[in-house]
C-alpha cells in the first residue's frame, strides 16, 4: 500500500511542479483550438506585432477611405487655383435699324452693323485683369450707300479694383483656405491611423490573453482529470470515499466547458484580428494567426506632465483644429472685404485702323498711326448688403467656434493622458499583484497536495485550491493584457504611435503654384 500511496504521491507533485512555468509562459502558445465551421486544414501563419500593424496599413478599410479624403482636398486646391486660369472671350453680334425721317412716311435711313470681339485675358493675384484684345465693326448705312466701312481695334485693356476684390489676401484666400483644409485631411488621416495602429495592437494583446486563457484552462483540466484519477485509486485502496470521485468528476466536466469556451474566444479574437489587418477576410478564414511578440517586462510609470507636453506637439486631432481655424480666419478676412463697395478702374491702350478692306483695316491698326486709349471707373454701392453681412457674421461665429475647438481639445488632450497614465499605473500594479498572488496560489495548492496524500486534508479543499489557482492565472494574464492596451492608449493619446512603431507617412504634397 505505501508504495502505490508514494506512486500517487509522486505523480502528483510531478504535475503540480510542471505547472509552475514562468511568467512569460502564461501568455505564450497554447494548442489551438478547433476550427469550428471551417473546412479544410487550417494553415498557420506566425505574426509579430509590427508585422500585423503593417498589414493593417496596407489593407485596412478603414485607412483606405480615409487615405482618399486627402486626395479629394488636393483636388479642391487645384480647383480653387483654377480662378488664376486665363481664359478667351468672344462676342459677335449684327444689328439692323430702319428709322423713318418723317411722321407716317416710307422714306428714312437705315444702317446695318456687325462687330465681334475676341480676347485673351489673365486674372492675376492683386485682383487685376489684364486682356489682349482685339475688335472690329462693321457699319453700313444709307447715307454711305451700303458701303462697308471697318474700323478695327487692336491694344490691350486692364481692370483694377480698389475696394472690393482688391489685393492678395481677398484673391488668393480660396487657394489657402483649400490648402488648410488639405492640411487638415492630411492630419485627419494620420490620427485614423494611429486609431487603428491602437485597435491593432488591443486586438493582437487580447488574442495573446484568450490563448493564454487557453493554456490555464487546459492546465486546470489537466489538475482535475489528473486529481479525479488519484481519487479512484484511493477509493480503489478504501482511503476515500465515492464523494470525492463525483466532486473530481464534477470539477473536471466543469473544466471542461470552460476550455471549450476558451478556445471559442480565441478564435473570434482572431476575427477581430482579421478584419484589421486584411481587406479581404474570406481569404484568412482558413489560416489560424499564431502570435510570436512577447509583451515587455521592464514597464516603467509614465511622466504625465512629459506626456501632456508631448501630446499638446504631437496630437493630430488637434493639428486638424488648429488648421481648421486658420481656414475660418481667412474666411473673415474674405468676407470683410466683400462688403465694401465696388470700385473699379479701368483702361486700355491700342491702335486703330479704318477701312472698306476688313483685313486692310486691320493693317492699318498694326501700323501704330492711329493710337487709342480710354479710362474710366465704375463704381457700386449696395444698400443694405444683408447678404454679404450675413456671411460676415456667420464667418465670425464660425471663427469662435473654431477657437473654442482647440481648447476643448487641448482639454481633452490633457484629460486623455492623465486618465491613461494612470490607468499605466495602476495596471503595472495590478500586474505584480497578479504575479505574486498566482505565485503564492502555486506553492498554496502544492502544500495541500502534499497534505492530502498525507491523509490530513480533503479533496473538496483541493479542488478549491485549484480553482484559485486558475483564477490567478487568468488574472495574471487579464492584468497583463490590460497593461498593453493602456501602454498603447497612452501611445495614442500621446499622438505618437507613429514613431513608437518607427512608421514614417508620406501626407499629400502641398500643390506648387500660387499659394
Amino acid at each position: 500500500m505505501k508504495p502505490l500511496l508514494l506512486l500517487i504521491l509522486a505523480s502528483f507533485l510531478g504535475l503540480a511542479n510542471s505547472f509552475s512555468a514562468s511568467d512569460a509562459a502564461l501568455i505564450g502558445p497554447a494548442t489551438p483550438p478547433r476550427m469550428a465551421g471551417v473546412p479544410g486544414k487550417a494553415d498557420i501563419v506566425p505574426l509579430s506585432l509590427p508585422q500585423c500593424v503593417r498589414l493593417a496599413l496596407e489593407n485596412n478599410l478603414d485607412i483606405a477611405v480615409e487615405r482618399l479624403n486627402p486626395v479629394i482636398s488636393k483636388a479642391g486646391v487645384v480647383s480653387a487655383q483654377g480662378s488664376f486660369d486665363p481664359y478667351v472671350q468672344l462676342d459677335g453680334s449684327y444689328t439692323e435699324n430702319n428709322q423713318p425721317t418723317v411722321i407716317d412716311s416710307s422714306n428714312g435711313t437705315g444702317n446695318k452693323s456687325g462687330q465681334y470681339d475676341f480676347s485673351l485675358n489673365q486674372p492675376l493675384p492683386p485682383g487685376t485683369i489684364v486682356s489682349l484684345d482685339t475688335n472690329s465693326e462693321n457699319t453700313t448705312t444709307t447715307t454711305n450707300n451700303f458701303q462697308d466701312q471697318y474700323l478695327s481695334f487692336i491694344g490691350a485693356r486692364l481692370t483694377q479694383p480698389l475696394l472690393r476684390g482688391f489685393g492678395t489676401d481677398v484673391n488668393l484666400a480660396p487657394i489657402r483656405i483649400a490648402q488648410r483644409g488639405l492640411k487638415a485631411a492630411d492630419a485627419a488621416f494620420i490620427y485614423k491611423v494611429e486609431q487603428i495602429i491602437t485597435r491593432v495592437s488591443s486586438a493582437y494583446y487580447e488574442l495573446l490573453y484568450t490563448r493564454g486563457n487557453v493554456l490555464a484552462r487546459q492546465k486546470a483540466l489537466l489538475l482535475a482529470e489528473q486529481l479525479l484519477k488519484d481519487n479512484k485509486a484511493r477509493v480503489d485502496i478504501g482511503t476515500m470515499s465515492p464523494l470525492d470521485v463525483s466532486q473530481a468528476n464534477a470539477e473536471a466536466s466543469t473544466r471542461r466547458g470552460e476550455l471549450l469556451v476558451a478556445e471559442r474566444a480565441v478564435l473570434d479574437q482572431e476575427n477581430t484580428l482579421k478584419r484589421l489587418i486584411t481587406s479581404d477576410v474570406i481569404t484568412w478564414l482558413n489560416k489560424r494567426i499564431t502570435p510570436t511578440s512577447e509583451p515587455p517586462d521592464d514597464w516603467q510609470p509614465p511622466q504625465v506632465i512629459s506626456s501632456i507636453d508631448t501630446g499638446l506637439q504631437n496630437r493630430a486631432d488637434l493639428t486638424q483644429a488648429k488648421e481648421q481655424l486658420e481656414q475660418s480666419n481667412i474666411q473673415v478676412t474674405l468676407n470683410k472685404n466683400q462688403i465694401l463697395p465696388t470700385l473699379n478702374v479701368n483702361g486700355s491702350y491700342g491702335y486703330t485702323g479704318l477701312s472698306s478692306d476688313f483685313d486692310r483695316s486691320y493693317s492699318r491698326a498694326t501700323s501704330g498711326d492711329n493710337s487709342a486709349w480710354s479710362i474710366g471707373a465704375l463704381l457700386t454701392i449696395p444698400i443694405g448688403d444683408r447678404t454679404d453681412r450675413g456671411n460676415l457674421d456667420a464667418a465670425k461665429a464660425r471663427k469662435e467656434q473654431s477657437v473654442l475647438n482647440v481648447k476643448k481639445i487641448e482639454q481633452d488632450i490633457i484629460v486623455q493622458i492623465d486618465n491613461a497614465a494612470g490607468q499605466v499605473q495602476t495596471n503595472i500594479e495590478r500586474v505584480r499583484a497578479a504575479r505574486i498572488a498566482r505565485q503564492y496560489a502555486e506553492e498554496t495548492l502544492n502544500a495541500e497536495g502534499e497534505k492530502l496524500e498525507a491523509g490530513r486534508s480533503t479533496s473538496f479543499v483541493v479542488l478549491r485550491l485549484q480553482r484559485d489557482l486558475t483564477d490567478a492565472r487568468v488574472t495574471e494574464l487579464r492584468a497583463i493584457a490590460d497593461l498593453q492596451n493602456s501602454l498603447a492608449e497612452l501611445t495614442r493619446v500621446q499622438g505618437i504611435s507613429l514613431k513608437e512603431n518607427n512608421i514614417f507617412l508620406e501626407t499629400t504634397a502641398m500643390p506648387k503654384g500660387i499659394h
